[in-house]
C-alpha cells in the first residue's frame, strides 16, 4: 500500500470514529435528558394526589368555573370533583349544563383546594341553602386552600369562612363581606392565610359596559 493511499485511509478511519463517537455522546446526552423528564414527571405523579372540590351550583356563571378547573386540570397529579347535591345536570347560565361528578356526601373529607365560583341569581339562593353551607362550612375546617371568584366569596362568608380574613369579591357586592366578619378588600385577588379570593371578570369602572374616560376620549 502507497502511502498516500495509507494515509487517506488512515484520515477516513479517524473520522468515521470521530463521527461515531459524536454520535454515541448525542445519544447518550438524548437518553440522558429523556430519563431526567421521565424522573421529573414520576415525581410529579408521584405521591398521595391533590383532591380539589369545585361547588357547580344552578345559576353560577360558567366562566367562574371553567377558568378555574382548566388550571386544575393541567395539573398531572389530581383528583377533581364537581361537587353539587345530586349528580343530575345543573344549569350554568341558560343555555349550557355542568354535570356534577360527586354528590356533597360523597366529596372526600382533607380537601387540598375547596373553590366556589360566583353567578346570579346562584350566589344569592346559596346563601340561604342549608345543605350547602354547611357542607362548606366542614370541609372548609379542613381544606388546605379555601377559595372563590367573584360572588363566590359571598357563599364562602355566609357558611362562615370567612370571618377576619381579608377578602374581594364582584366590586358591587364588595361592602357586604362585612355582613359576615371579612375585611373588604378593593384587589383583584386577595390571599390572606389559605383564603384565596378573587373579585369579578369585570372591573368597577367596566360596569354597565361604561368605557373609563381616559379610553376613546378627544
Amino acid at each position: 500500500m502507497r502511502r498516500r493511499d495509507f494515509s487517506k485511509l488512515t484520515t477516513h478511519t479517524a473520522l468515521a470514529a470521530l463521527l461515531s463517537a459524536q454520535s454515541n455522546a448525542q445519544r447518550t446526552a438524548r437518553e440522558k435528558e429523556h430519563a431526567e423528564v421521565m424522573t421529573q414527571t414520576e415525581n410529579l405523579m408521584g405521591g398521595a394526589k391533590l383532591k380539589i372540590a369545585m361547588l357547580a351550583y344552578p345559576g353560577m356563571f360558567l366562566q367562574d368555573l371553567v377558568g378555574p378547573l382548566t388550571m386544575f386540570e393541567a395539573l398531572m397529579n389530581r383528583d377533581i370533583h364537581l361537587v353539587w347535591k345530586t349528580k343530575d345536570s345543573v344549569k350554568a347560565g341558560s343555555m349550557v349544563t355542568i354535570t356534577p361528578t360527586t354528590t356533597l356526601k360523597e366529596c372526600p373529607n382533607d380537601l387540598d383546594v375547596l373553590f366556589v365560583p360566583g353567578g346570579l341569581p346562584g350566589t344569592q339562593q346559596m346563601m340561604d341553602d342549608d345543605d350547602v353551607l354547611n357542607f362548606l362550612a366542614e370541609k372548609g375546617k379542613t381544606a388546605k386552600y379555601v377559595t372563590s371568584v367573584c360572588t363566590g366569596a359571598l357563599i364562602l362568608g355566609a357558611a362562615g369562612l370567612l370571618k377576619g380574613y381579608k377578602a374581594t369579591s364582584y366590586w358591587n357586592t364588595l361592602e357586604t363581606l362585612k355582613v359576615f366578619g371579612a375585611i373588604p378588600t378593593e384587589d383583584r385577588v386577595v390571599i390572606d392565610r389559605n383564603r384565596m379570593t378573587g373579585g369579578g371578570v369585570a372591573d368597577k369602572q367596566w360596569s354597565g359596559f361604561r368605557r373609563p374616560s381616559s379610553i376613546g376620549s378627544r
